[in-house]
């Protein structure tokens, strides 16, 4: 009786017993790297460069965790002219369409009252296969589009930005961003190096263009991370971002759009998007643009820490690998499972959470199918169904 009864207290308890935490596994992830120089500046020098990347590597274990390493392998370096021109993207309908309504062109010498074109673009699918496609331009009030735009941020986190100015409303702050914005990258002609050399020529050379990175970094398929040494123009007159219109009116680093590569690791790793609400110490957070780059650093240098709010989408992507884990040891029921898990932790505000939810339901159903588990299968499904991913 006693030993039936310890044999019952036994089951009890392993049936009861919690899952335990999964612990990352050490992972070391290789980026390609490019450094594509503009021979007009003054070049970095080879100890430059490695004290980049050994602060990236110092940066992502502290804020992230200390199970990635991080191992750069610097494939190229070559002038950003051969690099530009080794791309072919200018043949694009988007760069041709966009280029004439959205890039800023110094030439014409925008003043503050100066008020955008704004199209809204709607496809409409032609032939019996859909093959071809029409695009129908109707032009819309840019401010209002703008407005609707900047409502990500609350209109106290935009006047914290903006310590000059007083915003009565998203439309208002709209108005008035765009008039410092056309003020600040009117003045970056006025800029120069610490060796006395312009930073931008006049026109901006097609490398010093936001506008033009990011159709030509769609096309490239070699390289993870690219460095370089020019001065990138925010000149895309379509939203221009307001912790970009705060400082200089220049890009620090970007995430491409490109299938091939992606770049800033908390942005592409993480799915962590551009934040305005963390801790001010947190490395994703651009709620203080007011402080300098160098106090910034400083700033984070003495906090070294998870940012608290960070911490929901390094638990995702934990679950996502906890998952991708299971699968590789061919546990293919409990990865379904634990792919399906992954989205109940998804933060609400992650990159591109449709392809997100996406991507992890298609792997949940990958994993089902490989263990042959008819009714999740269906159920994963359904569930795609639902939101519309057929």
């Amino acid at each position: 009786m006693y030993k039936t009864l310890t044999l019952l207290i036994l089951i009890l308890f392993l049936e009861c017993k919690p899952k335990s935490e999964y612990k990352p596994k050490p992972r070391k992830i290789v980026l390609d790297v490019l450094l594509a120089l503009d021979l007009t500046q003054d070049l970095p020098s080879k100890k430059d460069v490695l004290e980049i990347l050994g602060s990236a590597q110092k940066t992502i274990q502290e804020r992230f965790g200390s199970d990635l390493t991080l191992e750069f392998n610097i494939k190229k370096i070559t002038s950003l002219e051969f690099f530009f021109d080794s791309l072919n993207y200018k043949f694009e309908f988007d760069y041709q369409t966009f280029t004439e309504f959205y890039k800023f062109d110094y030439s014409k010498g925008y003043t503050k009252d100066y008020s955008p074109k704004f199209f809204n673009v709607s496809i409409a699918y032609t032939g019996e296969n859909n093959t071809g496609f029409i695009s129908k331009f109707e032009q819309a009030d840019y401010f209002e589009e703008y407005a609707n735009h900047l409502k990500f941020w609350k209109v106290e986190a935009l006047n914290n930005l903006f310590p000059n100015e007083k915003f009565l409303d998203h439309k208002d702050a709209a108005k008035k961003i765009f008039a410092v914005y056309l003020e600040k990258i009117s003045n970056l002609k006025k800029l120069k190096s610490i060796t006395g050399k312009n930073f931008i020529s006049i026109p901006p050379k097609k490398w010093q263009s936001f506008f033009e990175w990011t159709f030509a970094l769609r096309h490239q398929q070699e390289y993870d991370i690219i460095i370089t040494n020019t001065i990138i123009v925010e000149d895309n007159l379509k939203f221009p971002s307001p912790h970009i219109v705060s400082k200089l009116g220049k890009i620090g680093g970007f995430v491409s759009e490109n299938i091939y590569r992606e770049d800033l690791f908390g942005h592409a790793y993480y799915s962590i998007p551009d934040v305005y609400d963390h801790e001010l110490d947190c490395i994703m957070n651009s709620s203080d643009e007011t402080k300098s780059y160098s106090a910034q650093l400083e700033m984070m240098e003495k906090n070294i820490r998870v940012c608290k709010l960070c911490k929901s989408y390094i638990n995702h992507r934990n679950k996502i690998m906890e998952a991708e884990d299971l699968f590789i040891e061919k546990k293919f029921n409990e990865a379904g499972e634990t792919y399906l898990e992954s989205i109940q932790l998804m933060p609400d505000s992650i990159t591109d959470k449709n392809w997100n939810l996406e991507y992890t339901y298609n792997k949940a159903l990958q994993a089902f199918q490989k263990a042959g588990n008819a009714k999740q299968v269906e159920r994963v499904i359904e569930l795609k169904k639902e939101l519309g991913f057929d």
